[in-house]
């Protein structure tokens, strides 16, 4: 219990030190009548914009137009480090773009992060959380929350420590 309180307050904390965002993005278009709800024009974002962005590879290199019409759904899907938070913060604008076109949102957008938490514990302790182990109940688990593909590619036992992970990305 104390532990939780200690990462609430650490991520409070860390919430009211962050910048306000003083950016102005005006492709915001609320175009009612608009059929279109996403359009993502072909460009290149990259979270170091500061450091010299040309000689470096961008986080993320979107390279068709992509669009997503009104009532549509849409899933973004890949494996562990493909980018997908990046291409999700790319249209709400968290990630500076260095090259290329704007995303133009039609209405209004909203976003709430993943944010995993870990002991430094083993895998098994993660998901046991003190809890004595029944086996199928840890395997369902595992399988639900698709740990047993990174557990594979990780080359980690789920007795393993797992690898630091920072703002919900492994790293």
């Amino acid at each position: 219990m104390i532990t939780q309180m200690k990462v609430s307050i650490t991520r409070i904390q860390d919430f009211l030190k962050e910048e306000e965002q003083t950016q102005f993005w005006p492709s915001n278009n609320t175009e009612a009548s608009s059929h279109v709800a996403l359009e993502i024009e072909p460009g290149e974002y990259n979270w170091e914009v500061n450091s010299n962005s040309n000689s470096k590879k961008p986080t993320l290199k979107i390279d068709k137009r992509i669009q997503a019409m009104r009532g549509e759904k849409v899933t973004v899907c890949g494996t562990v480090g493909s980018s997908k938070s990046s291409f999700l913060c790319s249209i709400i604008r968290e990630i500076p773009r260095v090259t290329g076109e704007r995303i133009t949102v039609f209405g209004t957008r909203a976003y709430a992060p993943q944010s995993a938490w870990i002991q430094s514990s083993t895998v098994q302790e993660n998901v046991l959380f003190r809890k004595e182990m029944n086996r199928r109940w840890y395997q369902q688990v595992l399988e639900s929350c698709a740990l047993n593909m990174d557990i594979r590619l990780s080359k980690l036992g789920p007795t393993a420590t797992p690898p630091s992970w920072e703002k919900g990305v492994l790293t």
